[in-house]
């Protein structure tokens, strides 16, 4: 059963069981919770480093995706990228963002593989404005961010992972960098072909996302849906 599903007094059983008050080993036993579920807790200790959340999030994202197991994996803050993001960006994946790793960060690239920029200028920004501590909040801004940008990455690294990609790469020269760039600062999927990995946020992305927060949840990391997906800014109803 998937947790997103349940009855609203399940969904409230399984915050307190992470609160300590419920039997965290029943919900283990009926497939809520992994039996390593708290691995991910030092995930939300307060920071304001972007290079440190990301580190700390590439695990979460292999587990999360068990099958990007032997394919490298990137999460970028793009303040460590020399391209002009888009201000409001909180982060964008697609199947050519490597190439700004590439491009940028030669010493880091370990080859084609899903690649997440981390807008972190625009999400230390929107902790700001929040009432608790920055420190407190930007992680979990992050965290957020991460697993709405999984979802993409779920959706195109099977892409990564067939015998055609050698195909793809041949395509992907350094021309995306360009493009991938302009996205950055746009916001936009103007000009961006299915080459490239830039998905909408229709049903199919719904599913993959759902499947997403399923996963992140039995271990343990229990976001906000509705900050993980603003179904109102996508044209869906609240």
């Amino acid at each position: 059963m998937n947790v997103w599903q349940a009855s609203p007094a399940l969904q409230q059983r399984l915050i307190e069981a992470r609160k300590g008050v419920a039997d965290e080993a029943t919900l283990v036993d009926v497939g809520l919770l992994s039996h390593d579920h708290g691995r991910f807790d030092a995930l939300y200790e307060p920071t304001i480093d972007p290079v440190e959340m990301c580190e700390r999030c590439v695990p979460l994202v292999r587990a999360i995706l068990p099958e990007l197991e032997h394919c490298p994996l990137y999460i970028v803050p793009l303040s460590r990228l020399p391209i002009a993001a888009s201000p409001s960006l909180g982060g964008c994946a697609g199947l050519a963002t490597f190439t700004l790793v590439r491009e940028y960060l030669p010493a880091e690239f370990q080859g084609p593989g899903p690649c997440i920029l981390l807008g972190d200028k625009a999400l230390l920004e929107s902790s700001r404005r929040s009432d608790l501590p920055t420190r407190t909040e930007f992680p979990a801004f992050v965290v957020e961010t991460i697993l709405h940008e999984s979802a993409h990455v779920s959706q195109f690294a099977p892409r990564f992972l067939s015998d055609a990609y050698s195909t793809v790469a041949a395509l992907l020269d350094r021309a995306d960098t360009a493009r991938v760039a302009s996205f950055c600062r746009r916001e936009t999927y103007e000009g961006a072909s299915p080459l490239h990995g830039f998905s909408l946020h229709g049903p199919e992305y719904v599913r993959a996302l759902a499947h997403v927060l399923f996963r992140s949840s039995r271990l343990g990391v229990l976001p906000a849906i509705d900050a993980v997906f603003n179904a109102e800014r996508y044209g869906l109803p609240p």
